[in-house]
């Protein structure tokens, strides 16, 4: 694309503050989930551990241990749901950022080579791998303690019928995160794959 100095300095200005923009909101919503992640999951834990061996455990009432594993449960598959959502919305712009605005920028400024060529160098490097795998071993312990907190809740709640149903639909939510889960990891290695 062949612009006058003018018109190309505007276009470089705009395309600079979209780029600032989307590395704000990647910012914000990686900063929200590793709040949620270190305050929200560590303090449920605690609780489903308090209810399933607490120093009182004798006197916790097994239909309120069910149904307070019940919630832990549900919560865990909000806040890994909630992980899905910030992390496609960060995903998507980095995408945006990658593909579109540096096809703009390479464009308005004339370049052969990509001008943001740090996020190849991260998508090639060996710390994609290792963040991978860190993920896949943090959701495997996260559903690992809602199958266990399900099992707990299963032996506990004593032939209610209410409880039995709650304990079903829990089952079908953690199934349904996992999927999300799924889904959203084989979304995100699309988007973050090296660019030519």
């Amino acid at each position: 694309m062949t612009l006058d100095p003018s018109s190309r300095e505007l276009a470089l200005r705009v395309l600079l503050a979209e780029k600032e923009y989307l590395d704000g909101r990647i910012t914000a919503v990686l900063d929200l989930q590793t709040k949620i992640n270190g305050i929200v999951l560590p303090s449920l834990t605690l609780v489903g551990g308090w209810l399933v061996a607490g120093p009182d455990h004798g006197a916790v009432n097994p239909s309120l241990r069910s149904i307070g594993l019940l919630a832990i449960v549900a919560v865990f598959c909000a806040v890994n749901l909630q992980t899905v959502i910030n992390w496609l919305i960060g995903a998507g712009n980095i995408h945006q950022k990658i593909v579109i605005l540096e096809g703009r920028l390479r464009s308005v400024l004339d370049l052969p080579d990509q001008p943001l060529i740090t996020f190849n160098g991260w998508a090639t490097g060996p710390i994609r791998s290792s963040l991978g795998l860190a993920g896949l071993l943090l959701s495997l312990l996260q559903i690992s303690l809602c199958v266990f907190a399900l099992l707990v809740a299963s032996a506990s709640a004593q032939g209610s019928v209410g409880l039995r149903t709650a304990i079903i639909a829990a089952w079908l939510l953690l199934l349904a995160t996992i999927v999300c889960q799924i889904i959203a990891a084989r979304a995100t290695a699309r988007i973050l794959r090296p660019h030519p």
